[in-house]
């Protein structure tokens, strides 16, 4: 492109083709586009064969180059460069200064991309196993003379394969400046992979012989050779499975010396199900159960949401890996042996585009996961990576630091207001590091805390005014014992002294009427600030309500949505009664007990959240959980009476993996033996099953404390305004669609996350993510590729709507 000023930078916000224009002035415009070198060659129409159209592939939205400044004569300045492939407008700034530092800008947006012929197909952002939907493509003819115009779409599989009978061309005919749509009628088949579609359009002028005009000589007889344009344009469409996928597992268990017998009944009864497809059979063995904790961290590290407890997660589960990876100098050896021997084993055609990873990553987090042993080893190899454990360090406290309020405190997501619970949870993973590892607290630790003292001890003092007032007797609550269990490690600042002396009393009388998770942090709040006797006395409660399995360990019954708290999820209970056996009574049998509960939560990679996981870390490594990750006897599965092969078995972890391909997998793999030979220690593994299945027949989860349900709507538009219709017979093109979710809970719920769903060939009305409130609700909202996000702070009782409006594109 060409500008008549001495140019500094520039930059081309535009999707399109390789330009060069001599002059300002012959800047291509919609009206003059004639200049632009396509590189597309006419076709020789005497040649007999038809012409060769090279699809349009680098669609990106943004052309950026180093401008390449040539002066004439007259003193214009004029540059080349190339521009991407995309037929559109484009908007070009240039900022221009001289020596004096006198500057200039020139702005133009009515660049205009485009060729004679220009096909542009509209394909939808993705699509699903079962879809029958038309695929569009616009024809537009920018040439003075009318022409016929063959339309043709491929489709074929992403790494080449025929998956498709290419549909015949359909033939049209465009007058000048005309555009006209044409569909094609696309099915996707079960177990069909992302595609890549081409569609091409191939135009031909008649051919013009000029006729004699009354009453002169008749010229020669002259023809005008017929012209031949063509354009293509080639892209990728992902393609996401009709049914979900579905994880199931088995956790194994055995002490030394001992063989134990495990059924897996779903897996044993697959054989009858006609829908049920295979994804793997994967067999985990470890003779230490700190080698789960070790495979959790990624999922951590790895979380796609940006709120500050997960930010914090990441950071936690960074520096947990800098921990572990450096215990011992074997664990060390290992991670960079597996980072080594993966080589390129996980590159695929969808590395290689940046979208197409993200989306695929989000809506299908399996394709990520292996093909074999030693691309999974790479992967945790590359996490585990020393400067990648410093650097995400760096960066996620550095992050955590910038995200915090005005007022020292924390919020869920960044813009949301501050959030006690999330500071608090914050502050004590802080602690909790500490305690674990020696790591050092942050700078920012201090002035959290006593942002977070200031409104814990102002709360409390305006509940003991309001029960002097009321008459009524003061009382201590969990957030209270919560409080005072962050400030009982060491290196946190010292609690306000009359504050700490009121709710310790209270504590040491009250602990009966707490829940489960608050008794344990009560108890190991009594034991370090001095008060043994009662802090044994609840442990001993504790333990006298348990429930005792040889295959679950020791655990506590309770509904699966105990309680509100984001400290009282199962899995993050289970931890901190773990940390108060351990250091309370020092009874090692329940703590391994307790772990086995733990652990046998853990379905495949993760547990529940990133709070239950980051807790479950923290449990199981903690009283020397580094040290159980050494071991030379590996513990034996078997498969339906079939030994699984120990394969690439670390020496000195006894961590070793198998997986059945989907093709071998087989009902009676679900009778399962473990054996542990080792003298004496306990062998961890699981059976992880991984099929899909369609969503009727999978078993739903539909608490009373939390009723989910979703419902479509139609807006619908006339004389006595817009109202919304239930949805009857074919949708059509431009139809407005409201999905409606209507959550109804018994109690007050904290920090709730809502995944919807968005189908395919529907792109939704509110792309930007923010922080929303809607029916009486705040939240972050977060709109991807697939699907739209809910993050709700604070969800009270009763019943709640969350609306989203998406329109049909095809």
């Amino acid at each position: 492109m060409a500008a008549a000023a001495a140019c500094s930078s520039a930059e081309l916000d535009m999707d399109g083709c390789e330009a060069e224009v001599a002059d300002a002035a012959g800047i291509c415009y919609e009206d003059d586009c004639d200049d632009i070198a396509w590189g597309d060659k006419k076709a020789d129409a005497s040649s007999g064969d038809g012409p060769d159209v090279s699809p349009r592939r680098k669609l990106n939205e943004t052309a950026f180059f180093f401008p390449d400044l040539e002066t004439d004569a007259d003193g214009n300045v004029s540059l080349t460069f190339t521009a991407p492939d995309a037929l559109t407008g484009w908007k070009l700034l240039m900022v221009a200064h001289d020596n004096e530092l006198r500057g200039g800008v020139l702005r133009n947006d009515k660049i205009v991309t485009t060729k004679p012929l220009m096909c542009e197909p509209n394909p939808p952002r993705f699509v699903r196993e079962g879809d029958d939907f038309l695929f569009a493509v616009k024809v537009t003819n920018t040439e003075d003379d009318s022409v016929g115009v063959e339309v043709s779409l491929g489709l074929e599989g992403l790494n080449g394969e025929e998956l498709f009978e290419p549909d015949p061309p359909k033939d049209l005919g465009l007058a000048p400046h005309e555009s006209k749509t044409v569909e094609f009628r696309v099915s996707i088949p079960d177990g069909c992979p992302y595609l890549t579609y081409v569609a091409k359009a191939t135009a031909r002028t008649s051919p013009v012989v000029p006729m004699a005009v009354c009453g002169t000589p008749s010229p020669a007889t002259t023809i005008i050779p017929e012209k031949t344009f063509t354009d293509g344009e080639e892209g990728v469409l992902p393609v996401l499975p009709r049914r979900i996928l579905v994880r199931e597992a088995v956790q194994l268990n055995v002490r030394g010396g001992a063989t134990k017998s495990f059924r897996f009944d779903n897996l044993l009864a697959s054989g009858g199900s006609g829908t049920i497809r295979h994804q793997d059979l994967t067999v985990r063995a470890v003779s230490r159960p700190a080698w789960y904790a070790v495979l959790s961290l990624p999922y951590l590290m790895e979380f796609p949401h940006e709120c500050c407890e997960q930010m914090f997660g990441r950071y936690y589960a960074n520096a947990l890996g800098a921990f572990i990876a450096n215990a011992d100098p074997r664990i060390r050896e290992m991670f960079d042996a597996w980072k080594a021997a993966g080589g390129e084993a996980l590159k695929s055609p969808l590395e290689t585009d940046a979208h197409l990873k993200a989306l695929a990553l989000e809506a299908t987090p399996w394709v990520r996961e292996a093909t074999d042993e030693a691309a999974s080893r790479r992967r945790v190899g590359e996490l585990f990576d020393t400067a990648r454990l410093a650097s995400e360090q760096t960066r996620c406290l550095e992050k955590l630091v910038k995200e915090r309020n005005g007022d020292g405190r924390w919020p869920w997501f960044p813009g949301g207001p501050s959030s006690d619970g999330i500071t608090l949870y914050i502050l004590t993973g802080f602690a909790r590091l500490n305690r674990l590892t020696g790591a050092a607290y942050p700078d920012c630790f201090k002035s959290a805390c006593i942002a977070l003292d200031k409104e814990v001890v102002a709360e409390v003092e305006r509940r003991v005014e309001e029960a002097k007032k009321l008459k009524m007797k003061f009382h201590a609550c969990g957030w209270d014992v919560q409080w005072l269990y962050l400030h009982s490690f060491k290196g946190v600042p010292e609690a306000d002294a009359d504050t700490k002396k009121l709710l310790l009393k209270h504590i040491a009388d009250e602990w009966l009427d707490f829940g489960l998770e608050t008794q344990a942090h009560a108890a190991l709040v009594l034991h370090r600030f001095g008060k043994e006797g009662v802090a044994k006395d609840v442990i001993a409660s504790l333990k006298e309500r348990a429930i005792v399995s040889d295959e679950m360990g020791m655990y506590w019954k309770r509904p699966s949505f105990y309680s509100s708290s984001l400290f009282a999820a199962p899995v993050s209970t289970q931890a901190v009664i773990i940390e108060s056996f351990m250091e309370v009574t020092g009874d090692e049998e329940s703590v391994d007990a307790c772990r086995a509960w733990l652990l046998k939560q853990k379905q495949t990679q993760n547990w529940s959240s990133t709070a239950s996981t980051a807790d479950a870390v923290y449990a199981i490594l903690l009283g020397g959980g580094t040290d159980l990750l050494a071991g030379g006897t590996l513990a034996t599965v078997t498969l339906g009476g079939k030994e699984v092969p120990k394969a690439n078995a670390e020496a000195g972890t006894g961590l070793y993996m198998h997986k059945v391909p989907a093709k071998e997998i087989k009902p009676e793999m679900g009778a399962i033996t473990f054996s542990n030979d080792a003298t004496g220690g306990v062998a961890w593994g699981g059976v992880h099953w991984s099929y899909f299945e369609d969503v009727l027949k999978v078993r739903a989860h539909e608490p009373k404390e939390l009723h989910v349900e979703k419902k479509y709507y139609r807006k619908v538009r006339g004389p006595q305004g817009t109202r919304l219709a239930p949805i009857e017979g074919a949708l059509e093109v431009g139809d407005e669609l409201v999905a409606r979710i209507v959550l109804t809970s018994d109690r007050i719920f904290e920090y709730v996350h809502v995944q919807d769903e968005r189908p395919a060939c529907a792109e939704p009305v509110d792309v930007l993510s923010r922080y929303r409130w809607q029916d009486g609700v705040g939240y972050y909202q977060s709109t991807r590729d697939t699907a739209t996000h809910y993050y709700i702070d604070r969800l009270g009782k009763g019943t709640f709507v969350l609306e989203t409006s998406f329109r049909v594109q095809q």
